[in-house]
Parts: C-alpha cells; sequence; structure tokens
C-alpha cells in the first residue's frame, strides 16, 4: 500500500472519510497490474498539482465508488457516502 495522506488541520469527523477514501486507492492497486496502478497514481498527482478539482478527476472518484461498495454507511455524516465531500462521478 502507498501514502496515506490526510491534510494538516483535518476536522476529526471528515479523517474517516479520508482514510476511506485511500483505501479506495488500496482496491484500485489490488484489482489492477503495478504498471497500471502506476500509471493512475502519476495521472493523478499530476492532476492533484495542476487541477483546480482534483476531487473529481477520474481516479479519484473511482477510489470514492470503489471504497463506498466496500465500506457500510456509518452515523458519520463525513464518512464515504458522502456525495458533496466524495464525489462518485469524473467530471475530467
Amino acid at each position: 500500500m502507498g501514502v496515506i495522506f490526510i491534510p494538516k488541520n483535518t476536522p476529526a469527523g471528515i479523517q474517516l472519510g479520508y482514510v476511506q477514501h485511500e483505501y479506495g486507492h488500496y482496491l484500485q492497486e489490488q484489482s489492477l497490474s503495478r504498471s497500471v496502478y502506476n500509471k493512475m497514481a502519476i495521472a493523478s498527482f499530476l492532476d492533484a498539482i495542476f487541477s483546480n478539482d482534483h476531487s473529481h478527476f477520474w481516479v479519484e472518484t473511482d477510489a470514492n465508488v470503489r471504497a463506498a461498495a466496500f465500506f457500510p454507511p456509518t452515523l458519520n455524516k463525513a464518512d464515504i457516502h458522502n456525495e458533496a465531500l466524495w464525489p462518485k462521478v469524473p467530471n475530467h
């Protein structure tokens, strides 16, 4: 598994969603070949640097979809099932 990135000063309630999202990337890695996953990781890294809307990048939304399928909904309103925080449809 790669790096789990949770921005500094992230409110505690949202941290669960970040961990679930990053686990979605782990699920991507497990289902794809290493070379395909590495290409996705590089594309996502570049999008994070150059895009104003990284959360809607297809690699990120795919991780959200995989995580939402893996984790059941919780009482935490900021978990991976919150569409406003963790979009499931890419726009680029």
